[in-house]
């Protein structure tokens, strides 16, 4: 037993192929269904799990990790079902949180509701998940099939409760909008103005400052989903958050711009930063060759935002382009 669960655990390794991935998931799962997975090694086997909830690796035009997926979903199905819950305890936390993302943002149907239908025993056998009863109501088996249900409903009803709200911003900021799949980045940035009720400090202190950096990024899923995220999140934290309220005189000379506790209010430099994002767009001459027209897409997508926050901005509302390159020649030309 100790040899065969050695060689499940080495073949889920980070440089092994796919096939060793859900090979060793399987495995594993077959030995713990069985009860022959001894509960000391199960604390070490909990990081390797998270892995293989979250793989996915790119491959030219698409992607591989779907089947690993179901399959390490498969082996929290069966540590559910052969082990007392005193002896999980350790790895409840992050086991929860990675199936409820999973259940919630995962591109495949298949594996959505194998992440559902796991978390559903977990909380039914175990009851150590937090909030395990209120979040079955809404996160069914059923609620999760359809995935923008599952972005822009369920997903936000489970991240009011603190112990998600984290991993949930962070994989739609950190992965979904930089997926290969282009309708998925459009459903995540949408997805991510849905949290921003719940999660408006983090979404304005952290996610927008990251998401204005990646607007030029030279990989082009990356800079799509980053002005994608900053338009659709931008009229949601305006209307959300308070407007940045003028300091007293004695914080003046600190140069404060937003008298409240910091991230509670849309600061005024990344409002500015979101309007200025189409004239960086323009200076990088990203809306020509390669992906410019996903580019220009995203770009209207953004005017269509920026000018229904603009009533609760404190910039000047206007969106300009930056000169072209043959308006550029052209002043060069005149100069000379």
């Amino acid at each position: 037993v100790q040899c065969a669960l050695a060689a499940a655990a080495a073949a889920a390794a980070a440089a092994e192929p796919d096939s060793a991935w859900q090979g060793g998931c399987l495995a594993i799962a077959e030995l713990a269904r069985r009860s022959i997975l001894s509960p000391q090694r199960l604390p070490a086997l909990s990081p390797l799990l998270q892995q293989a909830l979250a793989y996915d690796v790119r491959r030219g035009p698409c992607s591989v990790g779907a089947h690993i997926r179901d399959a390490a979903a498969y082996v929290c199905w069966a540590l559910a079902r052969a082990y007392e819950p005193q002896q999980l305890s350790p790895c409840v936390r992050e086991l929860s949180a990675s199936l409820l993302t999973m259940a919630c943002y995962d591109r495949e149907v298949n594996c959505r509701r194998a992440a559902a239908s796991a978390f559903q025993e977990c909380v039914g056998r175990l009851g150590s998940f937090p909030h395990g009863l209120e979040i079955l109501a809404v996160a069914d088996y059923f609620s999760v099939g359809n995935a923008a249900n599952a972005y822009l409903h369920v997903a936000p009803f489970v991240a009011q409760f603190p112990e998600y709200t984290g991993a949930l911003v962070q994989h739609l900021a950190d992965v979904k909008l930089r997926h290969w799949d282009r309708a998925l980045r459009a459903l995540a940035a949408m997805g991510l103005a849905a949290l921003a009720p719940v999660a408006a400090a983090q979404l304005a202190g952290q996610v927008m400052p990251q998401l204005l950096r990646l607007v030029t990024d030279d990989v082009l899923e990356v800079r799509t989903g980053a002005v994608l995220g900053v338009a659709e999140l931008l009229p949601t934290l305006a209307a959300v958050l308070p407007a940045p309220v003028p300091p007293p005189a004695a914080h003046s000379a600190a140069g404060s711009s937003c008298f409240t506790v910091p991230g509670t209010c849309l600061q005024p430099p990344v409002a500015e930063g979101a309007v200025s994002v189409l004239a960086r767009l323009e200076a990088a001459a990203l809306y020509r060759g390669k992906g410019g027209e996903l580019m220009r897409e995203a770009a209207a997508r953004l005017v269509e935002q920026v000018a229904a926050a603009v009533g609760s901005l404190d910039v000047v509302p206007l969106v300009q382009f930056g000169p072209t390159k043959r308006q550029q020649q052209q002043q060069q030309q005149q100069q000379q």
